[in-house]
């Protein structure tokens, strides 16, 4: 099966406008194993828009992404989200 990678970040920022919390867990998959680094990164802005603390330890991961736009979206996300458990003690 072919993928579509710009189809798939399109539908990354669509999850994140529409805000159900239905779409956390498929957008935790993709910020953690697609190797597309925009769909990373997209993925960690989505789950910001939907703001599930569920998706806290899965950004927290991505502090340590190879791409620093993830790591700095992965980080700013947290940030707005403002759970503690992100900060180091």
């Amino acid at each position: 099966m072919r993928d579509y990678p710009l189809a798939k970040h399109s539908a990354v920022m669509a999850l994140g406008e529409i805000g159900d919390e239905r779409a956390v867990d498929t957008l935790m998959t993709e910020m953690k194993n697609n190797e597309k680094d925009y769909i990373r990164s997209s993925a960690a802005v989505a789950l910001g828009k939907i703001g599930s603390e569920k998706a806290v330890p899965y950004l927290i991961e991505r502090l340590r992404d190879t791409k620093a736009t993830v790591r700095s979206n992965a980080a700013l996300t947290l940030g707005r989200m403002g759970d503690k458990s992100a900060v180091a003690p």
